[in-house]
């Protein structure tokens, strides 16, 4: 699978609720770490703004056609914005 193939795809908890569309894919030395996801996602994208959506790659269980089913809620999605990230990248 592409990394440009996650883009697009529908993010779900393993309740089926939705989470928003992955908008981009983050990555480090050659690793994907993170999925960006929704609208506040999406203005993190294109503005470099620090909130929206961040679901670590690790909590991803599985990919279904064009969803991606993760283990953790919209709550903790959004938390991930800043959870997600080391110490080193939150300054």
């Amino acid at each position: 699978m592409l990394l440009s193939e996650l883009i697009g795809k529908q993010l779900r908890d393993e309740d089926g609720r939705a989470l928003g569309r992955v908008v981009e894919v983050r990555t480090k030395d050659s690793r994907v770490e993170a999925l960006i996801c929704g609208r506040w996602g999406l203005l993190q994208r294109l503005a470099n703004f620090r909130t929206g959506s961040r679901v670590a790659w690790s909590q991803v269980r599985r990919i279904e056609g064009d969803t991606i089913i993760c283990a953790c809620d919209k709550q903790s999605a959004r938390r991930g914005s800043r959870a997600a990230r080391s110490p080193k990248q939150r300054s």
